[in-house]
């Protein structure tokens, strides 16, 4: 994999879990999407817009990975950092507690994201 293609891996996780966690921060607890009287509300809020782009952002460059990268690769290796990032995340900005065996799982989750990427350098 080309120093190219990681920064671009790199920036797609950033984008995602950024995504996620503004979702998150900016959540009322309620699903921003309803349906009244036959019609689609939404109520979008700045959080919802910014979660929204950064999605988006992502999205553009998830269809350029899986262009020219294989998916075997690439489907593991973000999903299991975006894993990580979150739950780095969501300990360090929303105070969340994890068990052990939560704990043990990111590790599990970084080795296997490991393995993949010794696995694929040639």
């Amino acid at each position: 994999m080309t120093s190219k293609n990681i920064g671009i891996m790199l920036v797609y996780v950033l984008l995602t879990s950024g995504a996620l966690l503004t979702f998150k921060y900016g959540g009322t607890g309620k699903f921003p999407v309803s349906f009244v009287d036959g019609r689609v509300h939404i109520k979008v809020t700045l959080f919802f817009a910014v979660g929204i782009v950064l999605y988006g952002l992502a999205f553009v460059l998830y269809t350029l990975l899986i262009s020219r990268l294989n998916l075997g690769e690439v489907i593991p290796l973000t999903t299991g950092l975006v894993y990580v990032v979150v739950f780095g995340a969501s300990a360090l900005f929303f105070k969340e507690r994890f068990t052990l065996m939560q704990i043990l799982g990111i590790v599990v989750i970084i080795g296997g994201v490991t393995m993949i990427e010794m696995s694929g350098a040639r």
